[in-house]
């Protein structure tokens, strides 16, 4: 039992009726000067006006595993749209100058993949966005949200300087590594070229983080006593709704400033770098407009100042960024060292590598990292509201989810190999490497979901120290050495790169739900979010716990919401 009040004008710290559990059991770490009143709200008809100061906390149940799976469904699936419309951007990019010859084939995927490795390191940089603004949301801290994005946002302006300069060394970084000299000079033509589209591209990014966490509002059932207690969730239509749109214009401009300017301009594939950040900027632009149309009378708009940016109030967001940059890097480098290991195979080799490397990338980005992003905002959502049995069980239906998804996927695309073989390349000899590519990668696909869902799990929590854990010693351990021995000691070329990719996600696979199921414990994460949103430093020492109990539990409910 625990000492109730429905009065809630007395009240110091607010509990809703589906966290009693929880808070009962942190009835040890919440030091009681920090509260004199317990009030919990519930509805006049399901008090027991016999027991006014008693409830019994064993008739509360938590969400039931399918109502986890239409939950994060209904989150992910339209994040899912978005992300497509996103990817297929370079879909079209790769399509237009494949279609250019084999050697300007060859010149992109250099120039992406150095693109791509400085990508990721930003990524990764901005990993703590996931898990402040989902886990800030979570607890109705609308004010600390804004900081949080507007954070976000400076930190990224920041750091495109260096990886801007960083970009633009493609060129000299090829030829001293030993590619041959028109191709190294080609790449780094490509890649000086994407500059000037880096900052709109990373700011768009941000924004859209910032976007899909508010997406959602969170509602929950009015039963108190009922066997199975349930929330749901609504898409804010006028809140998605532009990403999707903005999504399906970006793609109608790009392929329209592609061949303009590639065909109709004759600037051949120097007018895809040029396309590239035309649409990028133009997708920016859109975003940012309807953020300043529509949100600047939210308690969510972002807050920009300096001295949220002062140390003191950062230092967590550092703390996360570090091992989330190393992660995500450890990740993507795999996959980009694994294309300069193609270059050395032979030009029909790299083009095959990269028609099938950027295609396994389009759909990982699009279908399971979307639902990783689902369950990265949802799971922190639900930390951050103390909710920690829910945050574990939402963990698994994320997990069914996804691979349910990707293996009904697998299917579809496995009936059309041999149309996809030919779809970016009309070479002969590329087109059958492909197809023999496109075998392998469909296994890959199954572990690439086991990974991303614990990787948007991970970042929802906070724990992007656990999640480099996973990532760096099964990629550059194991991966890459059995890469290049398949490919070179036991001459299986550019398949034996592939089989070496395959064994490195799934020994991914096994180390990240070896740390789900034995390192993480979710009532100390939900603990921990409590502490983690109290270091904004606006909080005074002496009263932190208190506030950050207060903001955290009152997210729930209001008398009026019943």
């Amino acid at each position: 039992m625990v000492n109730a009040k429905t009065d809630p004008s007395s009240k110091d710290l607010l509990l809703h009726k589906s966290n009693i559990k929880y808070y009962s059991s942190l009835e040890d770490k919440i030091p009681e000067q920090h509260i004199k009143h317990v009030v919990i709200i519930c509805p006049e008809d399901d008090f027991d006006s016999s027991k006014p100061n008693e409830l019994d906390l064993d008739s509360f149940d938590e969400l039931s595993y399918y109502k986890h799976v239409i939950d994060i469904a209904k989150l992910s699936y339209p994040i899912i749209a978005s992300e497509f419309l996103q990817n297929v951007l370079l879909i079209v990019s790769i399509y237009f100058v494949g279609n250019l010859g084999k050697d300007e084939l060859a010149a992109c995927a250099l120039a992406s993949t150095w693109f791509n490795i400085w990508n990721a390191m930003m990524l990764g940089m901005m990993s703590p966005t996931d898990t402040f603004l989902s886990q800030t949301y979570g607890s109705k801290n609308y004010s600390l949200y804004g900081v949080w994005a507007a954070n976000s946002v400076i930190v990224t302006i920041i750091a495109t300087v260096p990886i801007a300069g960083l970009v633009a060394l493609c060129g000299p970084v090829m030829e001293f590594i030993g590619r041959e000299t028109e191709l190294a000079h080609a790449a780094g033509s490509f890649a000086t070229r994407l500059v000037p589209g880096l900052l709109p591209y990373f700011l768009f990014k941000v924004l859209t983080k910032y976007l899909y966490v508010l997406a959602f509002n969170e509602t929950y059932s009015h039963s108190l006593l009922s066997n199975a207690q349930y929330c749901t969730f609504r898409q804010a239509q006028n809140i998605l709704a532009p990403s999707i749109w903005i999504g399906i214009i970006a793609n109608a401009f790009n392929i329209s400033i592609n061949w303009l300017l590639i065909y109709r301009f004759g600037w051949g594939v120097d007018g895809s770098p040029w396309a590239t950040n035309f649409t990028r900027a133009a997708q920016f632009v859109f975003l940012a407009g309807y953020i300043l149309a529509k949100k600047k009378d939210d308690q969510t708009w972002l807050n920009f100042s300096c001295k949220n940016m002062s140390y003191e109030v950062m230092q967590p967001f550092y703390a996360l960024a570090l091992p989330g940059t190393i992660a995500t890097s450890a990740q993507m480098w795999m996959g980009e060292a694994l294309t300069l290991l193609a270059s050395a195979l032979g030009t029909n080799a790299l083009d095959a590598h990269t028609i099938v490397g950027n295609l396994c990338t389009f759909l990982f980005l699009s279908f399971p990292m979307a639902i990783g992003i689902g369950a990265s905002i949802r799971v922190g959502q639900l930390i951050g509201s103390q909710r920690p049995v829910d945050a574990k069980k939402c963990f698994h239906a994320s997990m069914f989810l996804c691979i349910s998804t990707q293996s009904a996927l697998i299917v579809s695309l496995y009936s059309c190999k041999k149309w996809l073989s030919r779809l970016f390349t009309n070479d002969d000899e590329v087109s059958s490497i492909v197809l023999h590519l496109l075998s392998i990668m469909f296994i890959i696909m199954l572990g690439d979901t086991i990974n991303v869902t614990i990787g948007g799990v991970l970042r929802g929590l906070g724990k992007q120290n656990w999640y480099l854990m996973s990532n760096l010693i099964p990629s550059w351990l194991f991966a890459i050495p059995m890469s290049i021995i398949f490919a070179f000691k036991m001459s299986l070329g550019i398949e034996g790169l592939w089989w070496g990719m395959l064994l490195g996600t799934y020994s991914s696979s096994v180390v990240g739900l070896i740390v789900m199921h034995w390192f993480v414990n979710w009532e100390d994460e939900a603990h921990q979010s409590l502490e983690r949103l109290s270091s904004i430093g606006q909080l005074s020492k002496s009263s932190k716990m208190t506030c950050s109990l207060t903001s955290v539990s009152s997210i729930f409910t209001v008398a009026e919401s019943f």
